[in-house]
């Protein structure tokens, strides 16, 4: 037996041990209020728009449905306080229309 070969010994319930932690940390309210901070961050580098769909597919797939929505919509609205609040944002009608676009589209899902 090889020197590789001999410390390639895994846990038998190593994925148990993985699919606990995800449950964990889904249930838990520190993944909320890490994707909330992170998404606030990158607002400093995104000036105009946060990566939502990137966040979106993260807390999709590991949060349950209703937070996953809420840390979504949660993300957004923290973007839209910031531009509006700090960045002056336009007070346009195109601007609300847009909005008004986006929002809508939290209306698609099953």
């Amino acid at each position: 037996m090889s020197y590789i070969e001999s410390n390639l010994t895994l846990k038998p319930n190593l994925t148990q041990d993985w699919l606990r932690g995800c449950q964990a940390i889904a249930k838990s309210q520190f993944w909320f209020f890490l994707l909330l901070a992170l998404a606030t961050a990158s607002n400093v580098i995104y000036t105009c728009t946060v990566p939502l769909v990137g966040f979106g597919v993260i807390a999709g797939s590991t949060l349950p449905r209703r937070r996953a929505l809420a840390t979504v919509m949660t993300v957004w609205l923290v973007n839209q306080v910031l531009g509006f609040g700090f960045r002056q944002y336009p007070w346009t009608i195109s601007t609300f229309a847009w909005g008004l676009v986006k929002v809508m589209q939290f209306g698609e899902f099953p």
